[in-house]
């Protein structure tokens, strides 16, 4: 493999695990307050519970709570780095 696709798949990687470390405090969060989440199915309703998560922190504090963004922006870094390390390693 070359250089290059080695540094866009650790790139990928790393949005991944920020994705995850911000699932799970979105996860944390929700249960604090009592609402009804299931640790297993974390990746699978992740995104149902960043949906609860952004309702949630604008009824309590009128703005979205600052996990909503680091969710997202860390799901669509990931996807963009793979789709750089899909196109370097074919070329």
């Amino acid at each position: 493999m070359d250089p290059e696709t080695i540094i866009f798949a650790s790139l990928t990687l790393g949005a991944l695990i920020w994705n995850g470390i911000a699932g799970m405090m979105i996860y944390n969060y929700l249960k604090k307050r009592g609402e009804k989440v299931n640790f297993m199915w974390l990746k699978a309703y992740g995104p149902r519970y960043a949906t609860r998560y952004k309702a949630l922190t604008r009824q309590e504090t009128g703005s979205i709570g600052v996990l909503y963004y680091h969710y997202l922006f860390s799901i669509n870094l990931a996807l963009v780095f793979g789709l750089i390390t899909i196109f370097v390693h074919r070329l």
